[in-house]
């Protein structure tokens, strides 16, 4: 079968699994242990997408020196790593997607702003590994979501075959929306996630998912 797009780059909180349990929980547990005032639920999903540096930064209700931002990172990490993603899963027909789409010989890569070792974790427990050709985090790359040369500088390269029409970005934030516009390559937003886009971007300029799984119909 052949395909409109060879590549697909997709996010993973809020597109591929549902993360918010436990970012929310390690948030609290990490304010907790720096005596600060811990965000609530709402405010924590509306910083996913963001690096965690940035979503530290907004959550708190004040100013972090850069000692208490570098504890507040390791305090946040370590929870994460601890708790394993015990209260994450993946959205409905994520695995059944990935899997049909790499039987048509799409190449699917991630690229979060999440540290890689805690998306390799999460590929591992969710029996996803053999479906992903590379996972991009935010601590293994020279730039960020939504600057274009994180694709042109980092990503093209791996994949010289595949013309710049021929990639998908999927996510659920500005962020991801806006790294694919400027990185020149399609669009597809995943409004089942945390992005909450409606009304603040422009939703003609790309495609809309209601499931993971319409990625099979947009993607042929």
């Amino acid at each position: 079968m052949s395909n409109r797009y060879r590549l697909l780059i997709a996010d993973f909180d809020g597109t591929l699994v549902e993360t918010l349990d436990d970012v929310a929980w390690c948030m609290k547990r990490t304010f907790e242990a720096n005596g600060f005032s811990a965000p609530d639920r709402d405010a924590v999903r509306a910083t996913i997408g963001l690096s965690l540096e940035d979503s530290l930064r907004r959550l708190c209700a004040g100013p972090l020196s850069s000692q208490e931002l570098s504890l507040s990172v390791q305090a946040y990490r370590t929870f994460y790593k601890t708790e394993q993603g015990r209260r994450s899963r993946l959205f409905p027909g994520v695995r059944e997607t990935l899997k049909e789409i790499n039987q048509r010989g799409v190449d699917v890569v991630i690229v979060s702003n999440k540290g890689v070792d805690a998306i390799r974790a999460a590929l591992s427990k969710f029996d996803l590994e053999e479906l992903i050709a590379k996972p991009f985090g935010v601590d293994v790359t020279r730039h960020r979501k939504p600057h274009p040369a994180l694709y042109h500088e980092e990503i093209k390269p791996l994949f010289p075959d595949v013309q710049d029409h021929e990639v998908l970005v999927v996510g659920d934030t500005g962020v991801d929306l806006e790294f694919a516009w400027n990185a020149g390559v399609a669009a597809c937003w995943a409004s089942y996630g945390y992005g909450g886009l409606e009304e603040r971007w422009p939703l003609e300029r790309q495609f809309i998912l209601r499931e993971f799984a319409d990625l099979l119909e947009i993607m042929a």
